[in-house]
């Protein structure tokens, strides 16, 4: 009985999420990029949200000014991923694919947030919207990205984040943050012509 009632509660979970961000939609997109360049990709996302605890002001035994955070809110996402945005590496079967990678165009604020200081050494690109660029002493800098590649190595278990125009080093290295089976967070791409990668 207590196995049931589980399972219940974790179904209607599942259906709420998905009703929640229309993960119909997302599918659709799928089908879309699959029928029309020939391959469709979806991957998952786990966004956590943080708040503060309440401490007695002291530091913390690594010496951080920062409060101590705990999470209040989990969220699992389903998310297309342009046909454009995708890479992957050699492999005679899905399972053989030794790494994925997915392109982000990130802004100079999100880009300090999600990388840190050693985001501010990264070349913007330039806008290409001929509007902007009259006005880019006061406006273009809002519209400038950098290129971000999130690369998934199988083999080592890490994610990396390159920039394409900072060459020095990776931006970011960290161990797999969701360990799934698998390791991948997209599921085998579909294709219109069948293969096996």
């Amino acid at each position: 009985p207590v196995g049931k009632v589980v399972s219940d509660v974790l179904e209607r979970c599942v259906d709420y999420t998905m009703d929640v961000y229309d993960f119909d939609h997302v599918l659709k997109l799928d089908l879309l990029d699959m029928l029309l360049p020939g391959r469709g990709v979806s991957r998952v996302k786990y966004v956590p949200d943080f708040e503060d605890m309440v401490t007695d002001g002291t530091q913390s035994e690594q010496g951080s000014k920062e409060p101590p955070q705990r999470i209040v809110y989990e969220r699992v996402l389903c998310e297309h991923v342009n046909w454009k945005d995708f890479r992957h590496g050699p492999g005679k079967t899905w399972d053989e694919v030794p790494w994925v990678a997915f392109r982000h165009k990130i802004g100079k604020i999100a880009g300090k947030k999600m990388f840190g200081e050693v985001f501010d050494q990264v070349p913007l690109d330039g806008v290409e919207d001929e509007e902007i660029k009259k006005h880019e002493a006061t406006l273009g800098s809002l519209f400038k990205t950098a290129e971000v590649w999130e690369i998934w190595d199988k083999d080592d278990g890490t994610v990396n984040f390159l920039a394409t125009t900072y060459k020095a080093k990776l931006l970011k290295t960290e161990p797999d943050p969701l360990m799934l089976d698998g390791f991948f967070p997209n599921p085998r791409p579909i294709y219109a012509i069948q293969c096996d990668a």
